[in-house]
This record gives structure tokens, C-alpha cells and sequence, in this order.
């Protein structure tokens, strides 16, 4: 959501934003996928040329860095992300991690807190989780090249998502919730800064097209 395009400055037109799917570096399914002695970030070398030029490459870290924690049971796989990704993360000039997803508890709150402590030593943004659920639900604001920012990241505990949300007194993702609530919310943030954006990790996998609820849904979101 922006507000009146007259009130843009010429600037924001410039910004070049990148997004990417899930990145897991390491867990059940990568492990078993991984070419022999290949390095973990293998496969992100050949995206660089691609993304090199964006202002600010959003992501959606799908797991922890590191899985040092209890192995979340009764999931079929567990997803984490090598401490290289750091590295990977610190070429780009902007990175915002998203962690509202269904693999970012797969070793527990510690592993999700250890992440982000890690994320912001680095310099690196992250949105969308959190040691609460008002923690988890904040939203990220920055300002690039004179422009402000919103950037809001939120999950669903639905039995084909999983994910594991945030409560009063418990870690995890921040949570889509009631519907008319969020679009409010994205309402009331379009109020108070130049463009929103929200990045959501919903719907069912191996589908190639939203449901129509999900299409109604963000098309509310985008008026």
C-alpha cells in the first residue's frame, strides 16, 4: 500500500527491491539434496548477478541459524540455515529477513532468539517473530533513499501451514490472525509512512495459484 503517488518523492522510484522464496541451507531435505563437498551456499552464488543491484533484498529465512535446541517433534522434516548465510546475507547494501514461517521454531524459542541477536550483530533486519506476540507482530520501519518504509511479515498456524505463533508469554511467528484486524492495521500504517509492504507465508504447498480466499484477501490488503 503507498499513499497518493504525488507525495513520493522522485526518489523512491529508484529503490529496487529483490525477493526471494524459502532459503534453508541445512536440515532434513537439504542435507539429502546437497551435491557431495559442495558448499552450503552453493546454489545462492548463481542468484548474485540477479540480485546485486537491489537496494533491499528481502528474504524469508526459513529456519534458525543453527540448530542447536530440542528437535521440534511430530514434523515430518526440520529446516535450519548454516552460520555462512550470515555472510552471504552482508553482500547486499539493505537485507530484511523474514521469520514468520513454519520452520522457524523447528529448535525451539531459544534457536529463534539466537537468531535474531545474530541477524541484528550483523547489521542485518528481521521482522515477523519474536520472544512475544506483540514482539513478533511489530512491524519493520526504515527509510530508503528518503522513502519510509513498512515492512510487515505474518504466518498461520492452519494445519497445512504449521506454524508455531507467538503468544503473551511465549516465542515464535507473528500471526495473521482475524483478517479485518490486519487490514486495518496495514490501513492504519499506510497513514504514517510513504509504502507498505507485507510479506505472507500461507497458503498450501506444491499449488501453483493462491486460493481465492487468499487473491480476496490481498487484494483488500492493496486498496
Amino acid at each position: 500500500q503507498a499513499r497518493d503517488p504525488q507525495m513520493i518523492t522522485q526518489s523512491s522510484i529508484g529503490i529496487r527491491m529483490a525477493f526471494t522464496g524459502d532459503l534453508a541451507l541445512a536440515g532434513d531435505i537439504i542435507s539429502a539434496v546437497r551435491p557431495k563437498d559442495a558448499s552450503s551456499l552453493f546454489h545462492l552464488r548463481q542468484l548474485e548477478p540477479e540480485l546485486k543491484n537491489s537496494d533491499v533484498l528481502v528474504v524469508n529465512l526459513e529456519g534458525p541459524i543453527g540448530n542447536s535446541g530440542p528437535p521440534r517433534p511430530g514434523v515430518t522434516s526440520r529446516l535450519f540455515n548454516d552460520v555462512a548465510v550470515l555472510e552471504w546475507l552482508k553482500r547486499f547494501p539493505v537485507v530484511v529477513c523474514c521469520l514468520a514461517n513454519n520452520h522457524m521454531m523447528d529448535f525451539g524459542g531459544e534457536a529463534l532468539l539466537r537468531t535474531q541477536r545474530l541477524l541484528s550483530a550483523h547489521g542485518i533486519h528481521h521482522v515477523g517473530a519474536g520472544e512475544n506476540a506483540e514482539q513478533a507482530s511489530a512491524a519493520l520501519i526504515m527509510t530508503v533513499k528518503g522513502t519510509k518504509l513498512a515492512i510487515l511479515n505474518a504466518t498461520t498456524d492452519e494445519k497445512h501451514v504449521g506454524s508455531i505463533l507467538a503468544e503473551s508469554g511465549s516465542p515464535g511467528s507473528a500471526a495473521i490472525g482475524d483478517p479485518i484486524d490486519f487490514i486495518e492495521r496495514v490501513a492504519a500504517l499506510a497513514r504514517t509512512v510513504d509504502v507498505v509492504i507485507v510479506n505472507l507465508h500461507w497458503g498450501f504447498e506444491y499449488f501453483h495459484n493462491p486460493a481465492p480466499e487468499q487473491v480476496d484477501f490481498c487484494r483488500r490488503l492493496a486498496v
